[in-house]
């Protein structure tokens, strides 16, 4: 596996921008981890594995498209996802098959890939994580098996 400290690199990378092409063959079946620790990690010989952070990069296999799945320690937390706005849209057309099959009447729906967040009302909101969600629609995971967790 190759590590790269995608963070120290002095190029600035957006991950969604398509400026740099791939063929298919480059990229097939190969993802990339990089290991970070949080800055407020004192460095004592403490057990701090709340605070690393690794970030998983890979090839969403359905859009072929550059993604990445940053998580916590040993906890395996996810702190925050990159995927392609078609992505996105996709686990949003699963996410409101699963509430319609629930029966829940909301007003509005606000997805990121990580984070769900639900007004029912004017009165009444929620929020529900990637984690929790996964729970119920399988295809959340699919990024497990391109960085081989």
């Amino acid at each position: 596996m190759l590590l790269v400290k995608w963070d120290d690199l002095p190029i600035v990378r957006n991950i969604n921008d398509k400026e740099d092409e791939y063929d298919d063959d480059e990229f097939f079946g190969y993802s990339y981890k990089s290991k970070e620790v949080n800055s407020n990690s004192k460095g004592d010989g403490e057990d701090n594995s709340n605070t690393h952070r690794s970030t998983y990069y890979f090839i969403d296999p359905l859009y072929n498209e550059k993604s990445s799945v940053t998580i916590q320690g040993k906890t395996n937390k996810i702190l925050d996802t990159e995927l392609c706005k078609e992505r996105t849209n996709y686990e949003m057309k699963l996410i409101e098959e699963l509430l319609h099959k629930f029966d829940v009447e909301y007003e509005n729906l606000e997805w990121n890939g990580r984070t769900l967040r639900i007004k029912y009302n004017e009165t009444h909101n929620s929020t529900m994580y990637r984690e929790e969600l996964s729970e119920y629609i399988d295809e959340f995971n699919y990024w497990m098996k391109e960085v081989n967790i």
